[in-house]
């Protein structure tokens, strides 16, 4: 468990630990004052990521995308559970360069 530092484009900063993968569904806790911390998960429609990248990814690859989509969560004030969508999705795959 590896406590995260994260700038949001609100300015907000964020710290978040990943906790848990349930199917398609990554948990993390995150905290905006280092103190509390509340559960944020997001879903991760695999049907839909397999479309955006062109392939079936590995366990590491969509833990990832989990995390680049928590970050863009964070950036946008969305509430939990937040699923990105194709769009998104794309965008988070390149980024990532997958």
């Amino acid at each position: 468990m590896r406590l995260k530092t994260y700038s949001a484009a609100t300015g907000g900063v964020y710290e978040y630990v990943f906790r848990a993968q349930r199917d398609s569904a990554y948990r993390f806790d995150v905290s905006e004052d280092r103190r509390t911390f509340r559960g944020v998960v997001i879903e991760i429609d695999r049907v839909e990521l397999e479309r955006a990248v062109g392939r079936e990814l590995s366990g590491p690859e969509e833990r990832a995308v989990a995390t680049m989509a928590l970050r863009l969560a964070l950036d946008e004030g969305r509430e939990s559970p937040f699923s990105p969508g194709g769009a998104e999705l794309r965008e988070i795959a390149a980024e990532l360069g997958l």
